[in-house]
């Protein structure tokens, strides 16, 4: 790890105040996953009694504390920004983010990894290396990438064809669409799954988990029926919660060691029927995972009405105490950077009634989006401490897509257009706050335990 990290970029592009450096008690490492070979790999489980996310060997809290690099589910099939910068320089940016991130989702399409097309040049255009390479290929250098700097990775199987997401006219609602079928989608979960192993068998791989899809959603079909989704009615067609169940098996087959991400309803936001069917995965390695936007709820008017449409939602799933019950992540949310002053430190947080608490606030406290937000902020500070979260999205610039254009300024993103340092410090230093308070947890990734990593 050491030989992979500039100390003075490093230090030049340091998203926090003063790096704290990681001791052997409070990280995780890299296990030995095949007896005889040069091969190790991090490794997290479910505890059944605590419903936590831990190190498999060591049995202590972990957080994940994640933000998503979209692009290998966009049309250019590859994760963003590397038009802009060198993928080692990315890499480097994100490490400087430690300790305040420690994980990277990687979303990705059905389509990029099934039909594994060569990738354009223009989407990697900063990365003279990677010219001529197909999506996988790509996509195993950012794994690369990332383990030899111990980021912990969730891949994320978030389309069917590779497009921006996510409403009801998409037609990629379900796991399945017209174009690509449950079996491919299957198949594709499987070659997921797989790169675990592969990346281990050449190094260290820091790929934990596979959330198993983005977002279930009604689909519009050809006729103009809405195809709603459900949870644990038998529908072949539309139950999720059945589906899940197979796409989790089809990967644990593959990694029994993987954790598996679930999403609920209604465009992720919904995970009430949990409480009657629960998704039947191993206990020990199934998360939910669910989304949260400033739309989610636009009744919400008041912190109080947002607390109790959280709680009801998914909420409830951090304080009652079943043995059914899994952990659960907030698996997106985001708020648009330019509402940060350039300045900025962390948002306070609002009254019930939306007043501001300080007028020295370094937000702009006119806009709607900005209350929410400071209204989430106090949720999770005072209803989930610790949460494992995946803050939407790490890129600094759009990937092509509907309705993105390739190089546009990504407004809900940490990084800015240049992708060489965040977008506002306000919007990370929020982040920040939300960070495990737990002396004797372990909060993140420590080194990978191999010295060859590719």
């Amino acid at each position: 790890l050491g030989s992979s990290r500039n100390p003075e970029r490093h230090q030049a592009m340091h998203f926090g105040e003063e790096e704290e450096e990681a001791s052997s008690s409070s990280t995780f490492r890299c296990a030995t996953h095949r007896p005889g070979r040069n091969s190790s790999l991090f490794r997290l489980a479910v505890d059944e009694t605590t419903k936590q996310i831990v190190d498999a060997s060591t049995r202590r809290r972990v957080q994940l504390r994640c933000a998503s690099w979209y692009g290998a589910d966009q049309k250019d099939f590859v994760p963003g920004g590397l038009a802009v910068a060198s993928l080692e320089d990315i890499a480097d940016v994100i490490l400087a983010a430690t300790p305040d991130l420690n994980c990277v989702r990687v979303p990705v399409a059905v389509e990029t990894v099934l039909e594994n097309p060569v990738v354009p040049a223009v989407a990697i255009a900063a990365n003279s290396g990677l010219s001529g390479l197909r999506a996988l290929d790509v996509l195993r250098r950012v794994l690369g990438a990332l383990a030899t700097r111990s980021i912990a990775v969730v891949l994320d199987q978030h389309v069917s064809t590779a497009d921006w997401c996510c409403d009801a006219d998409d037609g990629q609602g379900l796991w399945w669409t017209e174009r690509y079928s449950e079996d491919q989608w299957l198949a594709a979960l499987r070659q997921l799954a797989a790169l675990r192993s592969y990346e281990g068998a050449h190094g260290c791989s820091t790929i934990v988990g596979i959330e198993l899809r983005n977002e279930i959603r009604p689909v519009r079909t050809g006729s103009g029926h809405l195809l709603e989704p459900t949870w644990g009615d038998d529908d072949s067609a539309t139950d999720w919660a059945a589906a899940a169940r197979r796409g989790g098996e089809a990967v644990l087959a593959v990694d029994p060691d993987l954790l598996i991400f679930v999403g609920g309803l209604d465009f992720g936001h919904d995970l009430r029927p949990v409480r009657a069917h629960p998704v039947d995965l191993p206990a020990s390695r199934l998360v939910y995972t669910a989304h949260s936007y400033a739309w989610s709820c636009p009744t919400c008017a008041t912190y109080t009405a947002l607390a109790a449409h959280l709680d009801a939602s998914w909420g409830f799933l951090r304080h009652e105490r079943h043995d059914r019950h899994a952990p659960v992540v907030l698996g997106e949310f985001g708020t648009d950077h330019r509402l940060f002053f350039e300045d900025g430190r962390a948002s306070c947080d609002m009254s019930d009634d939306g007043t501001w608490c300080d007028e020295d606030t370094t937000v702009d406290h006119h806009h709607p989006q900005m209350q929410w937000w400071a209204w989430l902020l106090r949720y999770l500070r005072e209803r989930h401490p610790g949460i494992d979260f995946f803050y939407w999205p790490l890129d600094g610039t759009q990937s092509p897509g509907r309705t993105r254009r390739r190089g546009a300024e990504e407004v809900y993103g940490l990084l800015n257009t240049r992708w060489n340092a965040p977008a506002s410090a306000g919007l990370l230093a929020d982040l920040r706050t939300l960070r495990l308070q737990d002396d004797d947890a372990d909060t993140g990734p420590g080194e990978c335990a191999t010295s060859n990593v590719p």
